[in-house]
């Protein structure tokens, strides 16, 4: 099961198969799961459980997330205690840089689509974030993936906005502490090559529908082969 947008904004969690008979673009994070992610198959060989943690934190991730929605529109639920401290540092965050704008804000374009954790005004001007936890160790920066940077990069280039771009990351180990990163637009350029040339595997290994006449993808094809040498 993957996530899957329709015309109307609609997520609809559904195999390929399914998706393949319906009017439906896949997920910025349904496109990021085609690539295995090194230290995380490591991790799952080394953790007997790891079906169960990853269940956990997924679940929790989810929790935090929507009671910052939730907080965002004005529609606060009650949370756990241990979501609390990772909440509670989102609100600081919120109304220290003045955040006023659109959360969970879903989007769709011609191969893609996705829903964006908040875009709008800041005291940094317009921006586009998304809030990440993580373990995190006293005195040590958070790591930052690739795969977040393409996700921001693909979220921008789908509302067709000029946002800055930042990751917010709320530590589960340290109760309050909150680490941000925003990413330059040589950075976000970088990442969004790499998400096109993804989107356009993804669609050819997932054999998915696409017209001949499409240009776009004929063009990336074209430019693979003269840069691979192939003919």
């Amino acid at each position: 099961m993957a996530h899957w947008y329709t015309k109307d904004l609609e997520c609809k969690d559904i195999t390929l198969v399914h998706a393949r008979g319906m009017d439906v673009v896949p997920s910025v994070t349904t496109i990021e799961g085609l690539f295995a992610n090194e230290g995380l198959t490591i991790w799952k060989l080394q953790t007997p459980d790891w079906k169960e943690q990853s269940e956990d934190a997924a679940n929790f991730g989810t929790e935090v997330h929507a009671a910052i929605s939730n907080y965002l529109q004005e529609k606060e639920k009650k949370v756990s205690d241990k979501a609390k401290p990772l909440v509670d540092a989102a609100k600081t965050f919120i109304h220290e840089n003045k955040l006023d704008g659109e959360a969970e804000k879903k989007f769709v374009t011609k191969k893609y689509g996705g829903s964006i954790d908040f875009v709008g005004n800041s005291d940094w001007g317009p921006i586009l974030l998304d809030w990440k936890t993580q373990k995190t160790k006293e005195n040590k920066a958070p790591r930052y993936y690739d795969s977040w940077k393409r996700q921001l990069a693909a979220y921008s280039a789908g509302i067709k906005g000029d946002y800055k771009v930042l990751n917010v990351v709320l530590s589960t180990t340290e109760p309050g502490r909150i680490d941000y990163k925003f990413y330059d637009s040589r950075q976000v350029n970088n990442a969004l090559n790499e998400f096109k040339a993804m989107l356009f595997l993804f669609y050819q290994i997932k054999k998915l529908r696409v017209k001949e006449n499409e240009k776009d993808f004929t063009t990336i094809f074209n430019k693979l082969t003269k840069w691979s040498g192939m003919k």
